[in-house]
């Protein structure tokens, strides 16, 4: 199990990047608030956040003291990542863009995972060009099970 802090982390990246809420914040702090005997003040804050700006949560949840597990928080986001992917309306080339960024910056551990989101944003704007191998469906279903795979079935956390 993750850290707080970690969590925390996930959380902001995927409020960043549009595939986490800030009620969904909210109901991890509610979580956090009942299961702590002391809670942090931050997190206290979280749980009240509901009208805050999604900048203003952010900030609070980078404030979050701790040390924070970096492959975890990676894990978690691709969790994060692999549900907003599975609403059908959700479109597959912004998860596959973060999936580039991540194997960009050596955020992915080196494996069969990388070197599919390596492959992911090309493949679904190609697709949709009129000059991919695979469908849009097809990729986007291989993007669901490598990410499952990856994540271990986590999502907002």
């Amino acid at each position: 199990m993750a850290s707080v802090n970690t969590e925390a982390a996930a959380f902001a990246i995927g409020l960043e990047i549009g595939v986490v809420s800030v009620s969904d914040v909210v109901a991890w702090a509610d979580r956090q608030v009942a299961a702590a005997v002391v809670p942090p003040p931050a997190i206290c804050e979280l749980s009240m956040a509901a009208t805050m700006q999604m900048r203003v949560v952010v900030n609070l949840l980078r404030s979050i003291a701790g040390p924070i597990d970096s492959s975890e928080c990676v894990r978690l986001t691709v969790g994060n990542l692999l549900v907003a992917l599975q609403d059908p309306e959700f479109d597959p080339e912004s998860v596959a863009r973060t999936l580039f960024h991540l194997a960009s910056t050596n955020d992915l551990p080196d494996g069969p995972f990388k070197a599919k989101s390596w492959w992911y944003w090309d493949a679904i704007c190609l697709s949709r060009d009129g000059f991919g191998l695979e469908t849009e469906v097809e990729i986007r279903a291989d993007m669901l099970e490598s990410m499952a795979e990856f994540a271990g079935g986590t999502g907002n956390t």
